[in-house]
């Protein structure tokens, strides 16, 4: 079982509590309906989902993505857009979310006139050769024109598995793996190591698995067999983890995106963090203006700036030093461009 690295530690901790000792909010209520949007057809059915897909903020490919929905997981499509191309659904957290009708092919199916008898409609197939994996498995399209395919046979889709909304801290009670799907025969995502917090968003109906919440929204998941309520001590350990505000003599370490500021190592917002020798390069530049950096946590990783307020994970990301990563502002991203279009650091090839 791969470790989790620190970075993806800090994504599964418990985000609604840190440097908090109010009990934890309970969850967001549902987005507000673009009235744009017309349903042309309710639906109020759960669907399990015959491959990994993305849930949109609307119903438009340009729309920003509001989270992934792992192969084999129970969805609820509320109703069918206008056009018949976007689904409109409940997303576990509560949200409203909207995805490609053409991704849960069973719903316009189960709603169109049935097939006559001399024409049956036909199974769900998949290749011979092997099962689909969640980040690759293929889509009606692909199934159609993949030349690799030798032969097909009927899949049957998964059981659904029902999730009821909570709020929690957790324990992890001993080491034990986080699943892609709640299932022990789905791929691994890492290892988490006996005691860390995470916050649970949702609980199967058999009680057997948790529904974890990250930093980067991908769905997570551990068998509630490995956890245990988070007591008060808990919450203010991982609390005193992650503080709000570190500020101190900082430190590069083995990335570009990981400081060690005063006692504390952290992560930098919004960064892909690269080796050397742009570790040493961006050592230099924190040098250059003092090295004492003011951090505030934002989520689980830390926003650094200068006496001067300079941004360091900015000044990063201009001088090529680091690469955005997929939570960078747009003032980071603009950055990491004029650095690409100047052809500095690593973009100098």
């Amino acid at each position: 079982m791969k470790a989790v690295p620190r970075c993806v530690a800090a994504a599964l901790v418990l985000t609604a509590v840190l440097g908090a000792s109010a009990p934890a909010q309970t969850a967001a209520p549902p987005a507000a309906e673009t009235p744009a949007v017309k349903i042309v057809e309710f639906v109020e059915q759960d669907y399990p989902l015959p491959t990994t897909i993305e849930a949109r903020q609307g119903p438009a490919d340009d729309a920003p993505v509001l989270v992934r929905l792992r192969q084999g997981m129970s969805l609820k499509v509320k109703g069918v857009v206008e056009g018949n191309a976007w689904l409109q659904v409940a997303l576990p957290d509560g949200r409203t979310g909207y995805v490609h009708a053409a991704d849960i092919p069973a719903v316009l199916a189960s709603t169109a006139p049935p097939a006559s008898p001399s024409q049956p409609a036909s199974p769900a197939t998949v290749s011979a050769q092997s099962p689909a994996s969640p980040s690759s498995a293929a889509t009606p399209s692909d199934q159609g024109t993949n030349a690799n395919t030798e032969s097909t046979v009927t899949a049957e889709l998964p059981p659904a598995i029902q999730f009821t909304n909570v709020d929690q801290a957790m324990k992890v009670e001993h080491d034990t793996s986080v699943f892609v799907a709640p299932t022990r025969d789905a791929p691994q995502i890492y290892g988490v190591h006996s005691g860390v917090v995470v916050e649970v968003v949702a609980i199967s109906s058999d009680k057997a698995w948790a529904w974890v919440s990250t930093e980067n929204s991908d769905p997570a998941y551990i068998a509630m067999s490995d956890l245990t309520t988070a007591t008060p001590e808990d919450v203010q350990r991982v609390a005193a983890e992650f503080p709000q505000a570190i500020s101190g003599r900082a430190t590069v370490t083995a990335m570009t995106s990981a400081l060690r500021v005063g006692e504390h190592e952290l992560d930098l917002y919004g960064l892909e963090g690269l080796g050397p020798p742009f570790t040493q390069q961006l050592q230099t530049l924190i040098d250059r203006h003092g090295r004492d950096l003011h951090c505030q946590r934002k989520g689980a990783e830390y926003v650094c700036q200068t006496s001067g307020k300079l941004d360091i994970a900015e000044e990063a990301l201009r001088s090529g030093l680091a690469k955005p990563g997929a939570a960078a502002t747009p003032d980071y991203v603009k950055a990491a461009e004029e650095a690409r279009n100047a052809k500095r650091g690593t973009w100098a090839n």
